[in-house]
């Protein structure tokens, strides 16, 4: 999946990439249709120095929330303003916004502090308002000055809700993917917002 959204983000015809049974579909202007089930990548434009490594930034989900842990309330006339907010929200508001709820319609952006990993009990259907939530893959992968990333190894514990397997790779690598906090949360099939 990784260098399917590399191709995507070094291609300027492609908006999105499809990801299905490890099979890469670039989609282009056209708005082509996504199949049902397929993971589905969106290529946004977004304006910040914290942008992570991993290659996807955010998770998102159509007409879901997470209720109690909003900590600032921004405008933003679109979605990649909104997830700008998000990524500086360190250097904004002093605080890593854990995930974001951007409301088109009232054009507002509501950075949290927590995301539905965090609070599963509390991520809930939203009927009322049109709304996208986000989770950003960036927070908690690097640390702000004057902190360093330390690793912890604990003998026989897996993190479980995360990549909850077992990989065979180095030290460094596995290092590398706990830092990019790769997620593999299957979002809403190509966003009617990005149509």
């Amino acid at each position: 999946m990784a260098d399917c959204s590399e191709h995507c983000a070094t291609s300027n015809d492609c908006v999105g990439v499809e990801f299905l049974g490890g099979n890469c579909k670039v989609f282009g202007a056209g708005k082509e249709t996504p199949t049902a089930d397929a993971k589905v990548l969106t290529k946004n434009c977004v304006k910040s120095e914290r942008v992570c490594s991993s290659p996807f930034h955010f998770d998102l989900f159509e007409q879901k929330i997470l209720v109690g842990f909003a900590r600032e309330v921004v405008p933003a006339e679109n979605v990649q303003v909104c997830m700008s907010a998000c990524l500086n929200s360190f250097d904004t508001f002093g605080f890593e916004c854990e995930s974001v709820m951007y409301y088109p319609v009232d054009q507002e952006c509501i950075l949290n502090t927590e995301d539905r990993l965090d609070r599963p009990d509390l991520f809930a259907d939203e009927v009322e308002d049109t709304v996208i939530y986000m989770d950003n893959n960036c927070a908690g992968s690097q640390c702000y000055a004057p902190y360093i990333t330390q690793y912890i190894a604990v003998e026989g514990k897996q993190l479980e809700n995360e990549l909850d397997r077992i990989i065979n790779v180095d030290v460094d690598s596995c290092q590398s993917l706990c830092t990019q906090r790769l997620s593999l949360t299957v979002s809403d099939p190509y966003p009617k917002w990005a149509l």
